[in-house]
């Protein structure tokens, strides 16, 4: 490969240092006559490099604070508990968090109040969540009777009609009233 590059040094400034100059304006120059695509791909490249070193910093970074061992003190700087890591920790608080009763506006409830109708946060939670069991069941049920009544009341209707048919087919009213008129 061949380049050729034409520099121009019109001005110095009072501390001009021609090196300094005659590299800017090489590396201005080698900057101009490559292609817009390599740039682009210049970019990608730097931009994934960049994203891949960042991750790992902060993997590494997490890792280390996630693995270090935790103790816990008091305001005396007496020990209260100690885990193994960060996760144990977080575990622990979480199961407490979600074990822990509530009143039935979710509030916990400390040792001064009355627990009265408290219940884990856990189920406090799904309670707000998930429908009342009672009311689902209670719809069901109204509309499974609405139904069957309409199914045994078309049924009956149809076995109504099925009857009157059959005996009208199965009655001989001419010879009924040729009996009766006989009589």
């Amino acid at each position: 490969m061949k380049m050729t590059v034409e520099v121009e040094l019109n001005w110095l400034g009072e501390d001009g240092d021609i090196d300094a100059a005659i590299r800017d304006s090489i590396a201005e120059k080698c900057l101009e006559r490559i292609p817009e695509k390599a740039k682009e791909n210049l970019q990608k490249y730097v931009d994934s490099q960049f994203k891949h070193k960042i991750d790992g910093l902060i993997n590494e970074v997490l890792s280390g604070f996630m693995d270090r061992n935790i103790v816990v003190t008091d305001q005396w700087g007496d020990e209260v508990s100690r885990y193994e890591s960060v996760r144990e920790m977080l575990k622990e608080k979480f199961n407490t968090f979600m074990s822990e009763k509530v009143d039935t506006n979710g509030k916990a409830v400390d040792l001064k109040n009355c627990g009265y109708n408290s219940k884990p946060r856990v189920e406090y939670m799904i309670s707000k969540i998930v429908p009342s069991t009672q009311d689902m069941t209670d719809s069901i049920i109204k509309k499974a009777l609405t139904s069957l009544n309409e199914v045994m009341k078309q049924s009956t209707e149809k076995a109504q009609a099925a009857i009157v048919a059959n005996l009208v087919s199965k009655v001989d009213f001419e010879a009924g009233i040729a009996a009766k008129l006989s009589k």
